[in-house]
């Protein structure tokens, strides 16, 4: 099975980031970059993993790593705050990734 760190953030990002920012122009993917056999991701693996943890966001395959520069350390779970013109305006990666992030998203965005 994949990591457990990383489970328990693919079911917070739902609630912490999708729910709790929903409206305020936030977008979240999610990037898987191995099955939990360490192989590429098939297609099936991105339904699985969506059902597992009640995704409404867009998972995508990163088969050769590519996105894997941004995180630090190329870790997992990893997660990247971009701003709207592009910028990476912070990175985090291990437990909790959203709790380190949430600052840096908070700063970014207007207030509600």
């Amino acid at each position: 099975a994949w990591c457990q760190t990383c489970q328990q953030e693919a079911a917070a990002t739902e609630q912490e980031l999708v729910q709790a920012y929903r409206g305020r122009g936030v977008r979240v993917v999610h990037v898987l970059v191995q099955d939990d056999q360490r192989r590429t991701p098939t297609v099936e693996v991105c339904s699985v993993w969506v059902a597992r943890h009640g995704l409404t966001v867009p998972v995508l395959i990163d088969a050769q790593f590519i996105t894997q520069a941004f995180v630090p350390m190329a870790a997992c779970p990893g997660a990247v705050v971009v701003g709207a013109d592009g910028r990476i305006l912070a990175r985090a990666h291990g437990n909790p990734t959203l709790a380190a992030i949430r600052p840096a998203l908070d700063a970014a965005l207007p207030t509600p």
